[in-house]
């Protein structure tokens, strides 16, 4: 269906894998070339009631444990959804990952699949893909522009990019309702302080207020985004933390 939810009422979730950039392959001369992904997959949701975009990448495709954690996290903490439809192809890796949330029954995940060899069938994902690659795009320009340097495909800033990527679309993007998506869900605009992706930031270390007066309070750190239940900013420093 290309409703918002199912004759049941249940909302959708449409998920898809997807790669930044795709190589292709072919052996015999006028085989049909095929494509394959180059690089880390990322794995693309969007709820299509609120129009809600998630993107993260994540190591390897199927039931990876990250990647679960992450979407049970997105149905049950974000969207605060106990149960929802979630629509994908017939690949054998999203089945499993799909499969995997549905064990931890936190929510009740009804798994849907697109018919077999019908690429076309669920446009919904397609084009969230689509949207979040254009976004990533433009952040990763923008922020080689700033820093005046390109930043190789295996650079982990990347996996913080493409999760923004997703953010962005979800925070700002104004719908023909006026709204966005994080309005829809929230009932008002994100509100939070907005600093570029990969812009140096000064922040407030975690447990040291009231405590080592002689000791330096703050750092100096990247803002990689924010995390979606609380709204609170990630910041990246060079030795790896968060």
């Amino acid at each position: 269906t290309d409703k918002d939810k199912d004759a049941r009422g249940i909302p959708i979730i449409d998920i898809d894998y997807g790669y930044m950039r795709y190589g292709e392959r072919g052996e015999e001369e006028g085989e049909k070339l095929e494509t394959s992904g180059v690089g880390r997959p990322m794995i693309v949701r969007k709820c299509r009631k609120l129009k809600y975009y998630f993107a993260d990448q994540v190591p390897a495709k199927g039931g990876e444990s990250q990647a679960v954690r992450i979407i049970n996290d997105n149905i049950t903490q974000v969207l605060a959804y106990n149960r929802v439809i979630v629509k994908s192809d017939q690949e054998p890796a999203i089945k499993d990952l799909i499969e995997k949330v549905k064990e931890l029954k936190a929510a009740e995940i009804v798994p849907e699949s697109s018919p077999v060899g019908d690429s076309q069938s669920n446009p919904h994902a397609e084009s969230a893909i689509k949207q979040v690659k254009g976004q990533a795009r433009a952040l990763k320009l923008a922020l080689e522009d700033r820093l005046k340097a390109e930043i190789p495909e295996e650079h982990p800033i990347l996996t913080w990019l493409i999760k923004r990527a997703g953010q962005v679309l979800s925070h700002y993007r104004v719908g023909k309702d006026e709204k966005t998506a994080f309005g829809r869900l929230r009932g008002r605009d994100f509100n939070g302080k907005v600093v570029e992706f990969g812009e140096s930031v000064c922040y407030l270390k975690v447990r040291t207020k009231g405590q080592h007066s002689w000791t330096g309070r703050w750092a100096g750190g990247m803002r990689a985004g924010v995390i979606d239940r609380s709204e609170k900013n990630i910041k990246g420093r060079d030795s790896g933390e968060g």
